[in-house]
């Protein structure tokens, strides 16, 4: 008896080959749709306000974003997967933007991540800008690098901070000013009463040494008895 299925259903070699187009399609599926993933966050972080630099355990560039290079005016071509971070660290010193020493920076980052502690820094660069940057160990030994440009807030916290000693020492000034007053007018009362005190003195001797004095001139300007009485009989003998 013929087979009468054979012509419809297909043999194994056939139907691997059909499932293995179907894994295809569906992987081929899956991974445009990862691709398109990708992409939509590989743009968010080229958006972002900070820079960031992602590296693996062995010191390698995993992934940096566009802001991390115009922030250190950094190349394409060096600052890209599979960078060392010495050779980073060596393009970042070339571009003039890096003022640390390149092994001392180098040195610490690689002993910060390796005790798993996160580094933090606020750097001066050559262009005038001041970076804050940030090194946050990740599990498989890596480490996410985000770089920030603090530059305003830096020269806004000096302002602040210039505005607060002149407001005291405007306030230590007016403390002493104000200290100084209050002892010259004590000094001042001090004074005043020791004036007044030595004025009613010497009017209290002056006054003591006039009185013998008068008491003197009056008892010369009195006539004692016996003389007016001699005046008087005179007088009575001239008029007889």
């Amino acid at each position: 008896m013929p087979d009468l299925l054979s012509p419809i259903l297909p043999d194994w070699q056939t139907a691997g080959l059909i499932v293995a187009l179907l894994l295809l399609v569906a992987s081929a599926a899956v991974g445009q749709r990862m691709r398109t993933r990708i992409r939509r966050l590989a743009s968010a972080l080229d958006h972002m306000s900070q820079g960031l630099c992602m590296f693996d355990g062995s010191s390698r560039i995993v992934f940096c974003n566009k802001p991390f290079l115009r922030m250190y005016d950094l190349s394409a071509s060096v600052a890209k997967p599979g960078c060392t971070l010495r050779a980073l660290l060596e393009h970042r010193k070339d571009t003039g933007l890096l003022s640390l020493d390149v092994e001392q920076y180098y040195n610490e980052i690689v002993e910060g991540v390796a005790a798993g502690r996160t580094l933090k820094w606020t750097l001066p660069a050559g262009n005038g800008r001041t970076f804050y940057s940030t090194n946050q160990p990740t599990p498989d030994g890596g480490w996410v690098s985000t770089h920030e440009d603090v530059t305003d807030r830096v020269r806004l916290q000096k302002e602040h901070d210039h505005a607060a000693d002149q407001q005291r020492r405007r306030g230590a000034i007016d403390t002493a000013i104000a200290a100084f007053r209050t002892k010259m007018e004590t000094l001042l009362k001090t004074f005043g009463d020791s004036a007044a005190a030595m004025k009613s003195t010497a009017v209290t001797l002056s006054a003591a040494s006039n009185t013998p004095r008068n008491a003197r001139k009056a008892r010369c300007a009195r006539p004692s008895l016996s003389s007016r009485a001699s005046v008087g009989a005179g007088e009575r003998n001239g008029d007889n």
